[in-house]
């Protein structure tokens, strides 16, 4: 029967309707106020008060899903009970059987050849967890080849008939193995058998499953990376960057291990490999400060990359962005004696924010560790700020099963001096070289799955565990490698399936989030660090990057309706010039050369007729210099902009501007006042820089030295800042100002400049 419809509304007055009582004996003579009788007389409204508080609440979110916090609302809750925590499902069923539809009506039973491959897939899935408690995987013919189900239950059926009583090939019943390919490109991993055809072409990270249920996830590098959490989270991480930790699973950063046997030619590969033009620091070059900055091959700069080297193993660990890591491979394979491709037997997470460490230490629990080591591990991840840690420090240890500990646990406490911790940093010692080795040893590696529990069989030790006591002992050895890459963020190292479940004991600590490719981006524009590949587009991959966001955007631009032109349509001016639709770096270098050839500042507007020497068109007023660029305004293959370093070269004539490039810096922008500041904005530097009569600013599109990479509001400083792209030019400049211009506006805010190094 359905509810009485007036009941709610009834239900919510009485709520909202609060009792009082009229007789108040606490005033004498109306001049003095009895306290303590005016609280007794008062009594029974306070109560009456917080009793129509609670009625409020719960009036107001009626159903069970309504009353969850935010991090635990789902969108689809309301229709769907396993949306909902276990705990409160019954509750949930309840109400949608007393609700007017009820609960959903269940699906017919599947018949005939539907029915038939569901039983199959059930049977595959059933020998496949065979397969993997007789400690192997399916063959490579099971992955490969295109069979149907009874072929693939005939070859699960046939290869467990012929591993039964034989030397099993995997040390645990969870299918963790080491993947490294030596000397060559490493198989990437095969997956499930329940989701093998979905990792074909994009591997998933050892985090996917968890992170797929929460974030919007992207296919970029052959990887499904987590891009952004489905909820609202821009304060969120603002807050958490500046008082708490934020987590993200870095895995497709892909890593190599090096081995040099002969000490000066590890010396030379790494004064070659790293930005240092003369020696190397002796700290990096003993293994006790990690490197973060740019990698160079053959004397360029290629990206940014991760940098550990240890002198004593004679082994280098480097990790870099994955879209320029076959081609750093391959160019490393011929210099070195042996290398050793790890992209999917090494895995790593990045904390970042003050209490980075600290976060870490919960779950961290030391195995076999010197003393020495142990007593500066614990005193630094007492440190509520990270920041007095210099960058560059390097942990390395081994640590037990975190899931063996219910939950997370502070580290013992201990006297804490900073200067004591500064010096004890600084001495360095801090490196566990037995770790390293089974960190960097791919049989080592595989060693330490030897015995891995599955989630199964640690509820069950969990069960017949003694109420009172919070941990297992099961033996377990975990190598890892921790080092502070920035001011505030830490990247801990370690074997690929161990990834797992060090997070799932990361995400169950307070003052902790978890952040995707966005959150990332978020960070670094918010303290002035550009962040690859959107704001370093003279490398091959931020140039493909901008290219590719052009034309997303001029698709999108063509689509809206012609309805809407007016009103949302932005309108572009110049459009054959720049391209409104992306950092036109092309059209940069060709307006700035051009102005080299040509007496820029004495030409005229406008002339009535154009003039040509043969098939080359005289510039002889701002129309022709217009008109030219947009001939020239053609890509030939070739980035033409590079990194400042020696300086613009100067282009001879028009037949070699197409060839030339152009020199920019990155620099971060600020506004003076109040104002709005937009990817690929527009940034001008006129020699005058002084607004008319109506406070605004009159400069022609042809002014143009650079582009903003990155930008929006900044909520650390209070007012929108940008990464920005701009010519060499602007270092001989003596003002720091500069005027910032949003695609499709005419608007011109005023904006300082600061050079980032």
């Amino acid at each position: 029967m359905a509810p009485n419809p007036n009941a709610r509304k009834a239900k919510l007055y009485n709520s909202r309707t609060i009792k009082t009582q009229l007789t108040d004996p606490s005033f004498v003579g109306k001049e003095r106020l009895m306290v303590p009788d005016f609280l007794s007389a008062r009594e029974f409204e306070i109560k009456s008060f917080e009793l129509s508080q609670l009625n409020s609440k719960y009036a107001s979110s009626n159903r069970v899903f309504q009353s969850l916090p935010r991090v635990l609302r789902r969108r689809a809750a309301s229709h769907n009970v396993k949306r909902i925590p276990k705990r409160l499902r019954n509750r949930a069923i309840r109400e949608m059987k007393n609700s007017i539809n009820g609960l959903p009506p269940t699906k017919a039973h599947l018949r005939g050849r539907e029915l038939y491959r569901l039983k199959m897939s059930k049977k595959l899935l059933k020998l496949g967890s065979r397969l993997k408690l007789l400690r192997n995987l399916p063959n490579n013919d099971f992955y490969d080849k295109k069979l149907n189900l009874r072929s693939k239950i005939k070859i699960i059926n046939e290869q467990i008939k012929a591993n039964q009583g034989e030397t099993p090939k995997l040390n645990n019943v969870v299918g963790a193995y080491d993947s490294t390919g030596i000397n060559c490109l490493a198989e990437r991993p095969r997956g499930n058998i329940k989701y093998y055809k979905r990792q074909t072409n994009h591997v998933w990270l050892p985090t996917h499953v968890w992170h797929a249920k929460r974030f919007h996830m992207i296919k970029q590098h052959g990887y499904q990376i987590p891009l952004s959490p489905t909820q609202k989270c821009f304060k969120l991480m603002n807050r958490q960057s500046k008082h708490g930790s934020i987590l993200f699973d870095t895995t497709f950063f892909n890593s190599m291990i090096m081995e040099i046997n002969d000490e000066e030619n590890f010396h030379e590969f790494l004064l070659e490999l790293l930005r240092y033009q003369k020696k190397v620091p002796s700290s990096i070059l003993n293994g006790e400060k990690s490197y973060n900055n740019w990698i160079n091959i053959d004397g360029k700069k290629v990206g940014h990359g991760f940098v550990y080297a240890n002198v004593h193993t004679r082994r280098i660990l480097l990790r870099t962005f994955p879209s320029i890591y076959t081609e750093v491979f391959e160019n490393l394979r011929l210099k070195v004696t042996n290398i050793y491709d790890c992209r999917y037997s090494l895995g790593s997470l990045d904390v970042t924010g003050p209490l980075a460490l600290n976060s870490l230490s919960k779950v961290l629990h030391l195995d076999g560790v010197d003393s020495k080591i142990k007593d500066t591990w614990f005193k630094a991840s007492r440190i509520n700020d990270s920041k007095t840690i210099p960058v560059g420090t390097t942990f390395s240890f081994n640590i037990n099963d975190p899931r063996l500990w219910k939950r997370p646990s502070n580290p013992p406490p201990s006297e804490m001096i900073a200067n004591d911790l500064i010096i004890k940093l600084s001495q360095g010692g801090l490196v566990c070289q037995a770790s390293l080795d089974k960190l960097f040893d791919h049989k080592k590696r595989n060693e330490s799955y030897r015995g891995q529990l599955s989630i199964k069989a640690l509820s069950a030790r969990f069960h017949d565990l003694d109420p009172t006591s919070n941990e297992l002992s099961v033996p377990s050895s975990i190598p890892l490698l921790i080092s502070k890459i920035s001011e505030s963020s830490w990247t801990m190292i370690l074997p690929w399936f161990w990834v797992l479940p060090v997070w799932s004991k990361l995400i169950a600590v307070r003052n902790l989030n978890v952040g995707g490719l966005k959150q990332v981006h978020q960070y670094n524009y918010e303290n002035n660090i550009p962040t690859f590949p959107q704001d370093y587009p003279w490398l091959r991959d931020g140039w493909t990057y901008n290219e590719a966001m052009g034309l997303l955007t001029h698709e999108k631009y063509k689509k809206l309706p012609s309805q809407q032109v007016h009103g949302n349509r932005a309108d572009y001016t110049n459009l054959d010039v720049v391209s409104p639709f992306k950092c036109d770096w092309t059209a940069l270098r060709n307006i700035i050369q051009l102005k080299g050839l040509c007496d820029f500042n004495s030409l005229p507007q406008t002339e009535d007729f154009a003039s040509f020497d043969e098939l080359t068109r005289k510039i002889n007023s701002i129309h022709d210099f217009e008109q030219v660029v947009k001939t020239l305004n053609e890509y030939n293959g070739d980035i033409p902009i590079e990194l400042h370093e020696k300086g613009t070269v100067q282009a001879l004539s028009l037949d070699s501007i197409a060839k030339a490039k152009i020199s920019v810096v990155q620099v971060s922008i600020e506004l003076v006042k109040n104002g709005v500041i937009k990817d690929g904005a527009r940034i001008y530097a006129p020699n005058d820089i002084t607004p008319d009569e109506n406070g605004d600013f009159n400069i022609p599109h042809i002014d143009i030295i650079g582009f903003v990479t990155s930008g929006t509001y900044n909520l650390n400083v209070g007012r929108a800042t940008g990464i920005a792209t701009v010519s060499s030019d602007i270092l001989t400049r003596t003002s720091n100002y500069v005027l910032i211009r949003n695609i499709g506006h005419t608007k011109f805010y005023l904006a300082n400049y600061s050079h980032i190094k």
